[in-house]
Order: structure tokens, then sequence, then C-alpha cells
């Protein structure tokens, strides 16, 4: 995968609020991912979906995701995380309604 831009503060803050406690304040995945997404005004949301839209849309493996994740902060390995990117740009989509 080749990164040309730094991911945006709204994708640092979805990979770091997967620290390692969170399964204290939510016990499922999907939960946390909602959590975080009810937290966002619009333009961080937008923002969000937008970068998320780019990394499904790119060539990158599920590993490169995944090795992106981890290095922006998350505690949390996802596997797959496709997946869950997508269940999440799908909930930000239908918070936009």
């Amino acid at each position: 995968m080749q990164q040309t831009q730094s991911p945006p503060e709204s994708f640092l803050g979805f990979s770091s609020w997967f620290h390692q406690d969170i399964q204290y304040e939510y016990p499922r995945l999907e939960g946390a991912a909602s959590g975080y997404i009810a937290t966002l005004d619009a333009a961080t949301a937008d923002e969000l979906g937008a970068y998320l839209d780019d990394l499904l849309a790119s060539d990158a493996s599920d590993e490169e995701l995944r090795k992106l994740w981890s290095e922006c902060g998350s505690q949390w390995g996802i596997v797959p995380i496709k997946p869950f990117f997508e269940q999440a740009r799908a909930e930000l989509a239908s918070r936009a309604k």
C-alpha cells in the first residue's frame, strides 16, 4: 500500500479509541465503533468516511490495513479488518441521512 498522505485526525482518533481497556466499556467491537462514531461532529464524520472510502477502494491488503490501524494507535488487532471498515463506513453513511 502506497501511503501518499498522512491519515487524517479522524482516523487517528478512531484507531486510538480501540485502546487495551475498550472491552470494559463495550463488550462488542461494533459497539465500540458506534460509540466513537456517535461522538463525531458532521465534518469529522465526513472526513473519516472519505478516508475509509479511500482505504477500501485502494489495493491495500488486509495485512497492510491492519498495520496502518496499529500504527495509528489501535491496541486491538482486528482480523479481518476490511469488513470492520465497511461496517463503520456504512454506519457513517446512515448517520449522514
